[in-house]
């Protein structure tokens, strides 16, 4: 796996094994470093052919978000949908509170991708 960005909350990586750009959160969101998530996306896309690939987003160890930040979070589901990926997979927070906001703006922003609970069933759902 190629190694793309790598921040304190943030990772992505081109997985060609998988066929995948897998993106993983970690801890809680900042609006700070929530602002600049778009041109790294941006960045990181402009390296793959997203026809081609899956988009998986690990969500596993994030945590609840601040109000402030869920206009940045509908943003990126959005940013997400239109980028054009063979298949969009989130894979659910284990923390609860954090899953429901997800799913909140996953309806807000129309997110027609799909949840997983695990990155084994991500991978699974990538190879179909």
């Amino acid at each position: 796996m190629a190694v793309i960005h790598e921040s304190d909350i943030l990772q992505i990586k081109k997985d060609d094994e998988n066929n995948a750009l897998v993106i993983k959160f970690s801890g809680f969101a900042q609006k700070d470093k929530a602002g600049s998530f778009v041109s790294i996306y941006q960045d990181a896309v402009s390296k793959v052919t997203p026809s081609t690939i899956n988009l998986i987003i690990d969500s596993t160890e994030l945590k609840t978000f601040h109000q402030e930040i869920l206009p940045v979070l509908t943003k990126s589901y959005e940013l997400y949908m239109s980028s054009g990926f063979k298949k969009v997979i989130m894979v659910n927070p284990k923390d609860i509170a954090a899953k429901m906001q997800l799913a909140r703006v996953a309806r807000s922003a129309q997110f027609n991708g799909v949840f997983v609970d695990s990155i084994d069933e991500a991978y699974s759902l990538s190879e179909q």
